[in-house]
């Protein structure tokens, strides 16, 4: 489950980072993990949104971006 696996990476952060003293380094730490939670947090929001291309034309009806459809190209549409 990618839940506890991210729970289990942060564990193991925390644990070898622990002890760090160097205010610098634990600076760049915080910033990277404020980064990290927030693409996790942007990909939970994400996860369920289908924002695809597929079945969408342009504003004059046309399909000038060269789509390919919702099919496969052996099947009839």
């Amino acid at each position: 489950m990618l839940g506890n696996d991210v729970k289990n990476q942060v564990k193991r952060e925390f644990r070898f980072y622990y002890h760090e003293n160097d205010v610098g380094l634990v600076s760049v730490l915080l910033k990277n993990g404020g980064q990290q939670l927030e693409m996790l947090r942007g990909m939970g929001k994400n996860a369920n949104k289908l924002d695809s291309w597929i079945g969408k034309t342009d504003d004059d009806g046309s399909d000038e971006r060269g789509r390919v459809g919702d099919v496969w190209p052996w099947q009839s549409t």
